[in-house]
């Protein structure tokens, strides 16, 4: 059960200025608890410059997540090459344990682990899910 604030990421990515959105699902399988996957659906990506159909949009995608009630947050950064076409673009499976778990996904301008400045940005999808 996955109850977003927002479902859908709206972004600015590393080339050309380009843009997109990616609408995010998540999925939970009682045969397997304590885990969830993360799924985006691109919408496509358009871009300015030399863009053309051929071309990528490269984002770093960030997923924190924790116990609803903890401070501690597991974070997983995942580089995705956003075609000018409607598709999946992300399936990642999280393990954040049984109960209720906070989720964020976006694109940040900084890096996850290291923190150095990378030229993208996005409004977050957030929310909360149970996880069998």
């Amino acid at each position: 059960m996955w109850d977003a604030i927002a479902q859908a990421v709206y972004y600015v990515g590393q080339n050309d200025f380009c843009t997109g959105v990616i609408d995010m699902r998540v999925e939970s399988d009682p045969a397997k608890p304590g885990s969830a996957t993360v799924i985006g659906y691109s919408r496509g990506a358009s871009g300015h410059g030399a863009w053309n159909a051929e071309s990528t949009c490269t984002i770093d995608f960030a997923l924190t997540y924790n116990d609803a009630g903890s401070i501690e947050q597991n974070k997983k950064q995942l580089r995705i090459d956003v075609p000018t076409y409607p598709t999946e673009v992300l399936r990642e499976e999280i393990h954040p344990g049984s109960g209720l778990i906070a989720l964020t996904t976006g694109v940040s301008f900084q890096d996850v682990h290291t923190y150095a400045f990378i030229p993208q940005y996005s409004m977050g999808a957030r929310g909360y899910l149970l996880v069998p």
